[in-house]
């Protein structure tokens, strides 16, 4: 619920969680590669609906010289895509712009920027190089623009006389970002039968079996994210983050504070835990509310959106296993990329079904792949050619339409 819309009738304390006390993942996986030999610096940027992080890049070599991390400010629009593209382009444009100059003006310090790279989802991207979002905020979500494109600092309105280059994207809602992630893991050239998985608001799934790339996306709503959840809460200080029912209820939180809610790799945590010492059945039903720490419930409510989250993930990947006619068992590497992946209890994902308990051996923790891509693209021409390449060749399955997904969702709401 918007806190605009909720009724206070007792006393409450407002958490307004910042860049200090939020958790902005930066670093991840990158690519070996051969830069162009270019002198100078440049900067990668991942534009995150939620979080943007930043990277002053010495062109030459490719080494990361400053870090800087914030929350996107386009979240007073709206914590998710599709609130902000109903918002329309002009003011999300005008937001990240401001923002982009500053996190620009901060990173480079004394140093001649010679080019900016950004990647982000479609929305993001769109935002940035102010496209119609009209066709991208209804069905069937028709991207403005996909391409990689150049320009001008001053065509977008950046202060600067540098380069500006925006990944290419793949659809609607498999953006420049996954585009970056594919790269960073190498997945377009191996012959490793690979799963990239991005589990976030929206969850972005790729696999790559002998030399094709298949994606799609799916909504899994914020409820990894500690929205909609009762008490729930981004990754800040305070957040249950770890949770275990072993004679008794032992919590951890970030920076171990106070707890103040739940984050999402505790949710997932805690619904695991309730679901192997029985407090929930398979159906998820819950007989009454239950206490993980003072004034900290989980509640049935809670359980639905769960259910409804880690069932779109999980009928993602299926899908994609079933389109392109492989068992589990083929499968070489996992790829578990971004914020929420970083940080989630592998077993406790098996356990609730999100994740395949075949696949867990073979998961790796890739973080930020997005930015690792980024890096690569920035510093690569060669790279740059690759990233088109698979934006052009990768095939991208509708779920809205995909008679596999919609069988699959039914059947994994269980636990």
């Amino acid at each position: 619920m918007l806190a605009c819309k909720t009724v206070v009738n007792y006393d409450i304390s407002v958490v307004l969680p910042d860049e200090k006390t939020t958790g902005i993942l930066t670093e991840g996986v990158k690519r070996p590669i051969s830069t162009d030999g270019e002198q100078g610096f440049g900067i990668a940027i991942d534009i995150g609906t939620t979080t943007i992080a930043a990277q002053l890049i010495q062109l030459s070599t490719g080494a990361a010289l400053k870090t800087v991390s914030q929350l996107n400010k386009q979240k007073k629009y709206g914590s998710d895509v599709m609130s902000r593209l109903h918002k329309g382009t002009k003011p999300l444009n005008q937001c990240i712009i401001e923002q982009l100059n500053d996190i620009i003006d901060t990173i480079k310090g004394e140093h001649d920027i010679k080019r900016v790279f950004l990647t982000g989802n479609t929305a993001m991207l769109h935002f940035v190089q102010a496209f119609d979002t009209r066709a991208l905020a209804v069905a069937p979500y028709q991207p403005y623009n996909t391409a990689m494109n150049t320009y001008s600092a001053d065509d977008l309105g950046l202060n600067g006389k540098f380069q500006v280059i925006t990944a290419p994207c793949i659809a609607g809602f498999v953006g420049g970002d996954t585009v970056c992630a594919i790269l960073a893991c190498s997945m377009d050239v191996s012959n490793k039968t690979s799963l990239l998985i991005d589990i976030g608001t929206n969850g972005e799934m790729v696999l790559k079996h002998k030399n094709k790339l298949v994606c799609c996306s799916t909504a899994a709503g914020p409820a990894f994210e500690g929205a909609q959840i009762k008490h729930g809460t981004g990754s800040v200080e305070g957040a249950i983050s770890s949770v275990l029912i072993d004679s008794g209820i032992h919590i951890k939180t970030i920076g171990d504070k106070k707890p103040i809610g739940i984050c999402g790799s505790g949710i997932i945590d805690a619904a695991a835990q309730m679901v192997a010492n029985k407090i929930i059945d398979e159906t998820g039903f819950l007989d009454m509310d239950f206490l993980l720490a003072d004034d900290i419930y989980i509640v049935q409510k809670d359980i639905r959106e769960i259910q409804l989250a880690k069932s779109a993930i999980r009928s993602g990947i299926d899908t994609l296993v079933e389109e392109t006619g492989i068992q589990y068992n083929e499968i070489d590497n996992v790829f578990l990329a971004g914020g929420m992946g970083s940080f989630i209890n592998l077993e406790s994902a098996a356990e609730i079904k999100l994740l395949p308990l075949q696949l867990i051996d073979k998961t790796s923790v890739s973080g930020n792949a997005a930015l690792g891509g980024a890096i690569a693209m920035l510093v690569s021409e060669k790279i740059r050619t690759a990233a088109e390449l698979i934006a052009k060749t990768t095939q991208h399955i509708e779920l809205s339409s995909s008679s596999l997904f919609n069988d699959a969702f039914v059947s994994n709401l269980l636990f």
